[in-house]
């Protein structure tokens, strides 16, 4: 069963959503953080203080709160 974290009060977000699926849900982050290597394109989103979404190829991969 895949474990539903919320990131603000009326965020829901799941490993493996979308990018697109995530702005829907919660909105700008306040902050990204890129990294592009040759295979793949990794994302660190923060929200707040303390709140970080990680994406690989637009795929919601970690989460840390």
């Amino acid at each position: 069963m895949k474990k539903t974290y919320s990131i603000k009060a009326t965020i829901l977000v799941r490993i493996g959503m979308t990018e697109k699926m995530c702005l829907y849900s919660g909105g700008e982050p306040d902050d990204i953080n890129r990294t592009f290597t040759r295979h793949s394109v990794t994302e660190q989103w923060i929200y707040g203080i303390g709140t970080y979404l990680y994406f690989e190829n637009d795929i919601l991969v970690a989460i840390h709160d």
